[in-house]
């Protein structure tokens, strides 16, 4: 099986996480992988917190939207996903 590390863009219905810009009475969005790297199609997940209620997070990798999910009350977000298909070894 393959394996490799994966790389994902985060982003909101207001835009990349990158620069995204919460109102300042908030926490900065975060987000973290459960795992990194894995086999090809593995199951993995994703946690975020400080995101804005009412936003949807969506992950992507290459283009390629892995997965979404709603942001609910308390900023903090859950989204499931397979590890992609085309995720080279190494990367």
């Amino acid at each position: 099986m393959k394996k490799g590390i994966i790389r994902l863009i985060v982003a909101t219905a207001c835009g990349v996480l990158a620069i995204f810009n919460p109102a300042p009475a908030q926490a900065s969005p975060s987000i973290s992988l459960e795992r990194t790297s894995g086999a090809v199609g593995a199951a993995n997940f994703a946690t975020g917190s400080g995101f804005t209620a009412g936003e949807v997070v969506v992950l992507a990798y290459n283009t390629v939207t892995l997965g979404s999910a709603p942001v609910p009350n308390g900023g903090q977000v859950l989204v499931f996903f397979n590890t992609p298909i085309n995720n080279p070894a190494g990367i």
